[in-house]
């Protein structure tokens, strides 16, 4: 199979073919385009991949708490991030939904048509947010004797994504060190499902990750640990394990709850920071990489009934200049 950016997210060679094909049309500079039936096949089983990945996930949380907080109640919370899409309007809100009377939802709707479902409002003009990210909280009941703080999972946004695949097109990963791509892999995306367990002490931190890494039909392919002397120059502290389920890879994300909190009450330990330096790279490569950013969200979106509605996408190269804004 062809290492297209996607190749570990979904395993279908046709897709993966196109994909290297329009990573290899930015580096050659030759147009590329793809037409209604190529862009309908994407859609429809990109969208059969990651609905499958999204059930693996749920399955391996739930796998998770079973051997963490084994026979506790917990809460699940659904987290929708959005911003509304008035640019004077820039603050991020949030929506929470009670998630637990609504299991059933998680067999029958995607993390996406839920994150749509349930978007927050804008606090000043009441308009319906641009969903940002999404999360599935799970949260023990309190004990004394708890372990886990919660157990969140989230899945990559079609935006996050797509910025992604294009970083990967560009090579913009090699403007600077990407902590996220996974050089076993050739350069292809494995954050696309990931997991994050908040413990209530430092010293938890290991012996959970050793826990995980002795689970059936678990392999770890990845250790990054970020933690006391090896925490990143921002400040951000976690211990990070890439692991492969049934050819399914999913970022695990161990942190403290003193851990969970500097991230979030530090702006550059949170990664606004590193995400407005990615941002500025990518308005160096100019108009070039908008258009394959946003033909990538295009052909990412979910399937239509009918393809015939989809028209072509062409990527044309030409004419780049870094004064080219977007």
């Amino acid at each position: 199979m062809n290492q297209s950016p996607l190749a570990e997210v979904i395993r279908d060679k046709r897709i993966n073919s196109i994909l290297e094909a329009i990573r290899q049309a930015v580096r050659s500079q030759q147009p590329f385009t793809l037409g209604p039936k190529d862009i309908d096949y994407i859609r429809r089983r990109f969208s059969e991949g990651i609905a499958l990945g999204e059930r693996m996930l749920n399955e391996f949380a739930r796998n998770l708490l079973e051997i963490l907080v084994p026979g506790r109640a917990v809460d699940v919370t659904f987290i929708v991030w959005g911003r509304c899409p008035q640019a004077e309007h820039d603050e991020i809100v949030r929506s929470e939904v009670d998630f637990l009377p609504r299991l059933d939802e998680l067999k029958t709707s995607t993390d996406s048509e839920r994150a749509f479902q349930y978007r927050p409002r804008c606090r000043k003009c009441g308009s319906f947010t641009t969903v940002s990210a999404s999360f599935l909280r799970y949260t023990p009941k309190p004990s004394s004797d708890n372990v886990v703080v919660f157990l969140q999972t989230r899945i990559k946004s079609t935006s996050n994504l797509s910025y992604k695949v294009a970083d990967l097109a560009f090579d913009i990963d090699y403007m600077f060190r990407r902590d996220k791509i996974h050089n076993e892999f050739s350069q292809v995306i494995t954050d696309m499902y990931g997991i994050k367990i908040v413990l209530t002490r430092d010293d938890l931190i290991k012996p959970t990750a050793e826990r995980i890494t002795t689970l059936p039909g678990t392999t770890v392919v990845e250790i990054n640990d970020y933690t006391g002397a090896r925490r990143k120059k921002s400040g951000f502290e976690a211990y990070k394990l890439v692991t492969k389920r049934d050819q399914h890879l999913f970022e695990i994300q161990l942190q403290s709850k003193k851990m969970y909190d500097n991230e979030n009450n530090s702006l550059s330990a949170s990664h606004h920071t590193y995400r407005e330096r990615q941002m500025a790279e990518r308005r160096q490569l100019g108009k070039e990489y908008i258009d394959v950013y946003k033909a990538l969200t295009k052909i990412l979106t979910q399937p239509k009934d009918n393809f015939c509605d989809i028209t072509y996408i062409e990527l044309g190269y030409g004419g780049k200049g870094s004064d080219d804004e977007f």
